[in-house]
């Protein structure tokens, strides 16, 4: 075997490597990291449930007093931009939706972390020099409601 093509099976073992590093799921990664995700339950008098998951990863269910936190990893997809994970919030008789992490809106402020506070009108992404507050997913709340009548199940 000549010297180029001996040079040319390490650097293709070198990258095989590296790849197969980058997309087997570890904490960090050469190229494509992991974005932690706060959650903070910032209802007052009340315990927060909090459900979160994407189409292929449930990331359970956790109880927060007020002023808990919570948190969790994914990593975002480096080529679509299509990373989608959403929550279901429990307080007292109340529940609601919000995309707790939608990649086209949230990537530019959540580099490697995204905070966000839970409050009973809204969450809000905090960032580093403001506070960017949302409405809750009330399309999905509509549907839920409307199968809970039609006594049909919606798998969230």
């Amino acid at each position: 075997m000549d010297p180029v093509s001996k040079m040319m099976l390490s650097f293709n073992m070198v990258l095989i490597i590296v790849l197969a590093l980058e997309f087997k799921g570890g904490e960090s990664g050469f190229f494509f990291s992991k974005v932690s995700i706060f959650i903070n339950n910032r209802i007052p008098d009340q315990r927060l449930g909090v459900h979160c998951k994407d189409k292929t990863h449930d990331i359970g269910y956790k109880i927060l007093p007020f002023g808990g936190n919570y948190s969790f990893k994914l990593r975002p997809d480096p080529f679509l931009k299509v990373t989608l994970y959403f929550c279901k919030f429990y307080w007292f008789q109340t529940e609601h939706y919000f995309d707790i992490y939608k990649q086209e809106r949230d990537e530019p402020d959540c580099d490697t972390a995204c905070y966000w506070q839970i409050f009973k009108t809204g969450p809000c992404k905090i960032k580093p020099t403001s506070r960017e507050c949302f409405t809750w997913n009330e399309q999905l709340l509509r549907d839920n409601q409307l199968a809970q009548r039609n006594n049909i199940t919606l798998r969230v």
